[in-house]
């Protein structure tokens, strides 16, 4: 797969799923007052917190451009090969599911 197929497929993706929680939120099923969902959520939060810390003043890049200093193992990274994108997916899916 070419460079520019990859930037094109990382770009659609993200844009994708911005797009989706933002119809999750503008529908109002974004949030639960279930105890559960919140705790969910501020998981989600907490994940995608830690794998910024943990990837420091490296560039957050939309596309999957690499970065200087090689692939980052450490931290959430050690676990989850996309940590913020896996943080993002639960934050939302959480909230449609405490929604049903």
């Amino acid at each position: 797969m070419t460079r520019d197929r990859m930037n094109i497929l990382s770009v659609s993706g993200f844009l994708i799923m911005v797009a989706g929680l933002m119809l999750l939120y503008l529908n109002r099923g974004l949030f639960s007052f279930s105890p559960v969902v919140i705790a969910l959520q501020a998981a989600a939060v907490s994940l995608m917190v830690w794998a910024r810390v943990t990837f420091k003043a490296r560039s957050f890049h939309l596309s999957a451009a690499p970065t200087e200093g090689g692939l980052v193992t450490t931290g959430p990274y050690k676990y989850i090969r996309h940590p913020i994108y896996a943080a993002a997916l639960l934050f939302g899916w959480s909230g449609a599911a405490g929604n049903w």
